[in-house]
């Protein structure tokens, strides 16, 4: 088994399984006012973005999802760490466009998390082999984590 934020490239032997999906959010700086409400690449491609490293999942399919709406995605900063990203944007030196859960906002003083409307997602799910069952301490496992999914759906 293993727990990946992609579920579009796999082995034939690997079953993928969506335990949830997040939207794409704002990580900005507490001090400015939310930029946008609505996923619009025109509009978010003129922002001072901070994203991850080229390669990464969350950089591919941030690419991939502006390229469909024939946008180049050029962000001001590329940074590996989200650590770093949050750091950035608690000095208000750029906004972070990433998946929801990679930023804990609320244990970062000065950071505001804005949603977009019509936002794409990214899938959080895991690989299991074919034919191989799961047993009690996987399967609970996987409930709570589908669990933990579904709540943060619905957090302010």
């Amino acid at each position: 088994m293993a727990i990946t934020a992609r579920g579009d490239q796999r082995p034939a032997d690997l079953l993928y399984e969506e335990l949830f999906s997040e939207p794409f959010v704002l990580f900005h700086s507490a001090a400015i006012a939310a930029p946008l409400r609505h996923w619009d690449t025109a509009k978010l491609g003129r922002l001072p973005l901070i994203s991850m490293l080229p390669g990464t999942s969350v950089r591919e399919l941030t690419e991939s999802v502006f390229q469909k709406e024939a946008q180049r995605f050029e962000p001001m900063y590329s940074l590996r760490d989200l650590g770093a990203i949050a750091r950035f944007v608690q000095a208000n030196c750029g906004i972070a466009l990433l998946p929801e859960s990679a930023v804990d906002y609320s244990a970062l003083r000065g950071v505001r998390k804005t949603r977009l409307k019509n936002a794409p997602t990214r899938s959080i799910g895991l690989f299991i082999r074919q034919g191989e069952p799961c047993g009690r301490l996987l399967q609970t496992t996987l409930q709570a984590l589908r669990e933990l999914g579904r709540a943060r759906q619905h957090e302010p």
